[in-house]
C-alpha cells in the first residue's frame, strides 16, 4: 500500500502567547508508529506543578477506554449550509444538493457529530475536551486543533443517510518537556444501512496551559525553518477572503464555541492575535476543495489526505490555495499524489500544508 511521505519537519511558532507547537506528525502512519508515545513511556515528564501519577492515570484511562459509538444524520440542511459557508463553493447553488442523490464531498464529515456539551462543561474560552472520556488534568486547560488525516472509501457518504461513528483515542504524547500534550483520536464514520460509504479520520489536538503562557513565551528558541509555497504551482485558487462572518457561520455549523474563532476582544487581549483565527478544519476543507477541483478527470477521486497547521491564518485577510503534483512514476497510472498549501495574504506565510493521494475510481 502506498504511503505518503513526511511533511517537512517544522517548528511552529504561533502568535506570542500561543506557545510553540513542536509537532512532527507522520503522514498516514502505521498502527505500530501510532503506538509510539501512546502506550509506552514518554521521553518527557509532566511539569513539576502537575502530579505525574494523576497525568499517567488520565493517559491510561484514555488509551484503555473502549471505542465510543454514536449516531448522527447527514442532513440535507447541513450540506446546504456548508456549501453556503465555504468560499470555494460560492458558485454552487446550495439547492442543487438533493437528499438521496447527493453525496458528501471529501471532508464534509467534519460537520457531523458536533460536540453536544453543556456550557457548564466548557473551558472559560469556550473550548471543550470532547470527545475525550474524561477531561485532562487542570494543567491543560485549553486546546487547539493542529492537524489530522482522512482515508476515504471508494463510495461516498450520502446526503440524508444515518451514520455511525466509532471513536477512540490513538495516542497521548507530551512535548516541550511536558508543557504541551498532543492527543490523537481516530474516527470511523459509516452509513448505518443501505450504503457502503465510509470515512476513516484522525484528528490531532494540542492541550496547553494558559496560566503558564507568559513564562513560556519568553523561552528563547531558534527561528523555525521557513515553509515556502512553490513559485510556479501546478494549480491554484483565486485569493479567498475569509471574513469574521465566515468563521462565525462555520463555528455555528460545527457547534464550536471557542472564542478564538469569533471574539475580537478575546483574540486581542488574551491571544495577542490581530483578528479571529481561521479554524484548522475549515482550512482543511478549502484545501480538499482545491484538490477536488483539479482532479485530472471524473475518473479520479481523493483517497487520502493529511494536513497540518503551520502558522496562524486570521479573518479579514485573503488567503491563496496552491498545489503541485508529485510526478514520481513509481505511483503508476492508477495513483498520483500532490502537495497543497494555504498561503497568507503576504504570499509567503504558509498557514497549512497538506498531502493528498488520488486514485482512479474502480
Amino acid at each position: 500500500m502506498f504511503r505518503l511521505p513526511l511533511l517537512r519537519s517544522t517548528t511552529v511558532l504561533f502568535a506570542r502567547p500561543l506557545l510553540l507547537l513542536l509537532s512532527k506528525p507522520r503522514l498516514l502512519t502505521t498502527s505500530a508508529a501510532r503506538r509510539d508515545g501512546g502506550g509506552g513511556k514518554s521521553a518527557f515528564s509532566p511539569p513539576s506543578f502537575v502530579s505525574p501519577p494523576l497525568f499517567d492515570a488520565w493517559k491510561a484511562e484514555l488509551l484503555s477506554t473502549p471505542p465510543a459509538i454514536s449516531y448522527d444524520v447527514a442532513t440535507l440542511e447541513r450540506s446546504r449550509l456548508l456549501a453556503s459557508t465555504l468560499p470555494t463553493r460560492q458558485k454552487l447553488d446550495p439547492f442543487s444538493i438533493k437528499e438521496g442523490t447527493g453525496n458528501l464531498e471529501p471532508g464534509d464529515s467534519l460537520i457531523l457529530f458536533p460536540p453536544v456539551v453543556p456550557e457548564s462543561e466548557l473551558s472559560p474560552d469556550g473550548s471543550t475536551s470532547y470527545p475525550l472520556p474524561s477531561p485532562p488534568p487542570a494543567l491543560f486547560n485549553t486546546r487547539m486543533w493542529v492537524g489530522g488525516s482522512f482515508h476515504f472509501s471508494s463510495s461516498c457518504l450520502r446526503v440524508g443517510s444515518k451514520v455511525q461513528e466509532t471513536l477512540s483515542v490513538e495516542s497521548v504524547v507530551l512535548k516541550k518537556g511536558g508543557e504541551l500534550c498532543f492527543v490523537e483520536t481516530k474516527r470511523t464514520i459509516s452509513e448505518v444501512a443501505g450504503g457502503v460509504g465510509s470515512v476513516e479520520e484522525r484528528r490531532r489536538h494540542v492541550y496547553r496551559n494558559r496560566v503558564a503562557r507568559e513564562s513560556l513565551s519568553d523561552i528563547s528558541l531558534p527561528p523555525p525553518p521557513p515553509i515556502e509555497p512553490p513559485t510556479e504551482p501546478d494549480f491554484s485558487s483565486p485569493p479567498l477572503l475569509i471574513t469574521p462572518i465566515t468563521l462565525f457561520r462555520f463555528s455555528a455549523l460545527t457547534f464550536n464555541a471557542h472564542l478564538i474563532h469569533y471574539s475580537l476582544p478575546y483574540c486581542h487581549d488574551v491571544e495577542s492575535l490581530p483578528a479571529p483565527l481561521i479554524h484548522a478544519p475549515l482550512t482543511a476543507l478549502l484545501l480538499l476543495d482545491l484538490v477536488r477541483a483539479n482532479l485530472p478527470s471524473s475518473e479520479w477521486r481523493i483517497a487520502e489526505f493529511e494536513y497540518r497547521a503551520t502558522s496562524p491564518l486570521v479573518a479579514g485577510q485573503s488567503i491563496s490555495l496552491v498545489g503541485s503534483w508529485d510526478m514520481d512514476e513509481r505511483h503508476g497510472d492508477e495513483m498520483r499524489s500532490c502537495e497543497v498549501w494555504a498561503v497568507g495574504e503576504d504570499g509567503k506565510r504558509v498557514g497549512m500544508t497538506g498531502i493528498s493521494v488520488i486514485v482512479k475510481s474502480s
